[in-house]
């Protein structure tokens, strides 16, 4: 009788291992630095870098270059990050915020920290290609929600 609990108790964690090894590939190919580029208005450039560990944690970045008069595109104006944790499901993301940091050379200070509870890319799906992840997600203008997307390239 014991052989036959200590086989059911190895299959069991057998079983086990088994999911949690299914659910860490498919999370691995999220694991890494992205980033996207794009032109601000009326000048200067934004630099939105995402980074998510395999611990279930991410870092999201944005970085604004030559936004102020006087600058060119290689001059940092600003950034601003927000730090915490994610939950994955099927080919949903999660990223809850449990930090938030920010610095601007227009003000001359000292970079501010503060805790934060704030979901980023709401109702947010993904999808990753080769050396691509593609969010979807609803952001909130004035008018109305608008669905969104937004295409990281992984940074080697």
């Amino acid at each position: 009788m014991k052989t036959i609990s200590y086989s059911f108790l190895i299959f069991l964690m057998v079983i086990t291992a088994s999911c949690e090894n299914e659910n860490f590939v498919i999370s691995n190919k999220l694991v890494g630095k992205w980033s996207y580029t794009t032109e601000a208005s009326p000048q200067g450039i934004f630099v939105y870098e995402l980074t998510i560990n395999d611990n279930f944690s991410f870092l999201s970045k944005i970085n604004s270059f030559g936004i102020y008069s006087g600058q060119n595109n290689q001059d940092l104006s600003g950034w601003s990050e927000f730090s915490g944790s994610l939950e994955e499901g099927e080919n949903t993301l999660i990223f809850s915020a449990e930090n938030y940091m920010w610095w601007d050379s227009f003000y001359d200070m000292t970079p501010v920290s503060e805790e934060s509870n704030q979901t980023l890319f709401d109702d947010c799906t993904y999808k990753v290609t080769s050396n691509s992840l593609e969010l979807t997600y609803i952001t909130y203008p004035a008018d109305a929600p608008v669905k969104t997307k937004r295409k990281y390239i992984r940074v080697e």
